[in-house]
């Protein structure tokens, strides 16, 4: 088994998709680095000052106002958590607070590489024609699909940290020289690599479910179109017809799971469905189970052509 992982590490270090998909993740990370940090405006001591009595100026204004039955706790809290950010009042300038929002929001970047990277990885053993070879193999089928389904998700799995390495060692050199890195403390450095696992993890699980739908179709092109059509076309339809069902469906589970905050789904005019991380994760895992038993499945009986 260790051999049969080796032999598919090589042959997926060796995909010009996986390199070319890398090189221009990276690329395309450095130019917009570069361009953000051109357009950042140091936030200088006579403008922090300013920014500051804004800020206290806003918190007094809030204090005075009618904020009764709005929302609950105190409501000093409220006022300096709303107006009391001095950031809010300065220039355009790069925050190395903002990382862990950052990481979030290229996570649908990631996994659609993942789901290319999967797929590709896994149907070009049908478009090349090796797959005839290896399926004559009866008994060694499922610990063939097995060792490249572990080889893709832990290479994506690196390919992701990879990306969010640059992109967070490329912001925290632009923050510090163009910007600020005000509140980068240890919870700020914590949410950052929470962050950083959650975004890996779920590029990974996209390849898998892109290599386990590639395995049923044999070709890339049909594996993600199964899977844009699931998520954009059968879950919309869901939302819009049978409400009820939003909190099994992937897209959202997917989204409180990389934030790691519970989301509420609306399932009913005056019902709603709080969808916690653990539980987005636990449906994220059956959603990812059922593919690969369906890719072990067809790759186990499929006949040799």
């Amino acid at each position: 088994m260790i051999r049969l992982v080796v032999s598919e590490l090589l042959r997926f270090r060796s995909r010009r998709l996986v390199v070319v998909l890398l090189g221009a993740s990276l690329i395309g990370t450095g130019v917009g680095l570069t361009i953000a940090a051109f357009r950042s405006t140091p936030p200088t001591a006579e403008a922090l000052a300013t920014a500051r009595a804004r800020a206290r100026e806003e918190v007094a204004a809030c204090l005075v106002q009618d904020w009764e039955g709005m929302f609950e706790g105190p409501t000093d809290q409220f006022c300096q958590d709303n107006f009391g950010d001095p950031a809010q009042y300065m220039g355009s300038h790069l925050k190395l607070a903002d990382l862990p929002g950052i990481l979030e929001s290229i996570s649908s970047i990631t996994s659609i590489m993942g789901l290319v990277v999967g797929a590709s990885v896994v149907a070009v053993s049908w478009q090349t024609g090796t797959i005839n070879t290896i399926l004559t193999w009866e008994p060694r089928r499922l610990r063939w699909f097995a060792a490249r389904i572990l080889v893709i998700a832990a290479g994506v799995f690196a390919m992701t940290l990879a990306i969010v390495a640059v992109l967070s060692a490329g912001l925290a050199l632009a923050a510090a020289t163009r910007g600020s890195t005000v509140g980068t403390d240890r919870a700020w450095l914590s949410d950052v690599l929470s962050s950083s696992l959650r975004i890996g993890v779920a590029a990974s699980i996209s390849a898998v479910i892109g290599a386990a739908v590639a395995a049923v179709g044999r070709h890339t092109a049909a594996a993600l179109g199964v899977v844009f059509v699931w998520t954009a076309v059968i879950e919309g339809l869901i939302r819009g017809f049978r409400p009820h069902w939003m909190p099994w469906l992937l897209g959202d589970n997917l989204a409180s799971f990389l934030t790691w905050v519970s989301t509420d789904v609306q399932i009913g005019p005056f019902e709603s469905y709080p969808i916690t991380p653990g539980r987005a994760l636990f449906v994220i895992l059956g959603y990812t189970a059922v593919t690969l038993a369906l890719g072990f499945t067809f790759v186990r009986l499929r006949d040799v052509h």
